[in-house]
């Protein structure tokens, strides 16, 4: 009897089918906590992962481990080459979260610019201060990453009238069918009253939003971020917010999660969601079908889009 532990917590909960199918094909389900990961891997043939770091040391405990099955579309936190070395296969979910990653940044982008989350803060703290915003269609809004949801981002604006969308991917494909909002990065750093990150996380990406970049903006834009953390450097972001270099942020992706550094709770006119940006019922539960569908898919011997590697 195969064995499949998951720690992408909670499962089965919104729909309980992705749970049927795995005991209907008689595979022993072990629901671990991520802390606890390292000491029930060890007699598991398969993994269905969330966002927790797999570290090389889950790994080498993993001596059974056929398949890893991720929820979610991010495959930072996995080490691919050695996965790949150990002969353990990769499948991941980056379709269904794509609308819901998308909805939730323009949601953001709103939030951010019409001062809703701020107004909602004072109104607490029983203050009446009307905050001054900013009409969406008049912002110059900049997407930096046009691949399932920047693309999706760049539609919805469109849609809801804004005039000036700039995009940039480094994929040079794209600029073929992007036309003509493909501008540079630089061009994007120069005119953008907004900027709205929508890139993987690795060894390229990483402090993405630096110092560096930062110094290039010259229209003190807002920020936002429902990606991945650890492409904004945290300490260039808190200086130029304290200098007024960064007008505001949204931000659902944090360098240190579920921990949010306190010195950017101090920016009352900023943003910050906990990772919430693709968790609506009808992404979560065909991310988790597609999980499972995968690990059938794997042990019947056929073939699946969604496999990495």
């Amino acid at each position: 009897m195969y064995k499949v532990l998951i720690s992408a917590n909670p499962f089965g909960k919104i729909n309980s089918k992705p749970v049927q199918i795995l005991k209907k094909n008689k595979i022993g389900i072990k629901i671990t906590s991520k802390k606890n990961i390292e000491k029930n891997i060890q007699d598991c043939d398969f993994y269905i992962a969330g966002t927790e770091i797999v570290s090389d040391k889950i790994i080498s405990k993993a001596k059974k481990l056929k398949f890893i099955s991720r929820v979610g579309i991010g495959l930072d936190n996995l080490n691919l080459k050695l996965l790949k070395k150990k002969k353990i296969k990769v499948a991941y979910t980056p379709e269904p979260q794509s609308e819901s990653v998308a909805e939730f940044t323009i949601g953001l982008i709103l939030s951010l610019t019409r001062n809703i989350s701020l107004s909602d803060k004072l109104n607490r703290k029983k203050k009446w201060i009307r905050p001054m915003g900013h009409i969406l269609s008049d912002i110059k809004i900049g997407i930096i990453g046009c691949g399932r949801i920047g693309s999706i981002v760049k539609t919805k604006l469109k849609k809801l009238g804004v005039k000036n969308i700039f995009c940039y991917d480094i994929d040079k494909n794209k600029k073929k069918l992007l036309r003509k909002s493909y501008k540079s990065l630089n061009f994007i750093q120069k005119n953008s009253d907004l900027i709205t990150l929508h890139i993987p996380m690795n060894k390229k990406n990483k402090n993405f939003i630096n110092d560096g970049f930062i110094n290039k903006c010259k229209k003190k834009p807002f920020l936002v971020n429902t990606s991945r953390g650890l492409i904004i450097n945290e300490i260039s972001l808190i200086k130029a917010l304290k200098n007024n270099r960064v007008k505001a942020v949204a931000l659902d992706v944090y360098q240190n999660e579920p921990n949010i550094n306190k010195r950017l709770l101090k920016f009352s006119s900023s943003i910050f969601t906990s990772h919430i940006a693709a968790m609506t019922t009808q992404a979560r539960q065909l991310m988790e079908l597609q999980c499972v569908e995968s690990i059938i898919k794997f042990i019947n011997g056929k073939q699946d889009k969604r496999r990495v590697i």
